[in-house]
């Protein structure tokens, strides 16, 4: 589904489904803006970007920053 840029509610219908969304590592998926996007862990939008940072993950205001 990766690339598919119309695969955007098959994507998220998968995700919303990941029974342990920490181990299956949903909360990677961003945007294509680099935007942080739904996220249906416990923490919803705020846990995904804790988790990101906990892997240094490069945030310019709330955007991931691709190219830091």
């Amino acid at each position: 589904m990766a690339g598919a840029p119309r695969a955007a509610r098959a994507i998220g219908g998968a995700l919303a489904a990941n029974p342990v969304p920490v181990i299956i590592p949903c909360h990677r998926i961003v945007a294509g803006s680099g935007k942080l996007t739904g996220y249906s862990a416990p923490g919803g939008i705020k846990m995904k970007e804790i988790l990101l940072r906990m892997e240094r993950v490069e945030f310019k205001g709330e955007v991931v920053c691709k190219k830091c």
